[in-house]
């Protein structure tokens, strides 16, 4: 409640020193948030694994986990649910 308080006596006294500081804030807001995302990808890109390497072995199916799915009925008057479970290969 004090920001807008703020930036209205702002505006009322000097408006583009209240401008320049409010753009001055977001933009310290915002920079970090992109320079986060840039390191992220980055990190991503240099992770990457040579075409030659072999493939990380696959896990045991017994050692995956079982998902529960919520399938919503929503104007589902005449459709079989099960027809449709089948058609995304869900077990019932």
């Amino acid at each position: 409640m004090l920001l807008p308080a703020i930036l209205v006596a702002g505006i009322a006294f000097d408006a583009a020193l209240a401008i320049r500081i409010l753009t001055l804030t977001l933009t310290l807001l915002f920079v970090p948030v992109v320079a986060l995302r840039v390191i992220a990808v980055a990190y991503l890109l240099a992770g990457k694994r040579d075409p030659g390497s072999p493939p990380s072995p696959r896990t045991p199916e017994a050692g995956l986990p079982i998902y529960t799915l919520l399938v919503p009925l929503y104007r589902a008057e005449g459709r079989s649910v099960s027809a449709s479970c089948a058609r995304l290969s869900m077990v019932l």
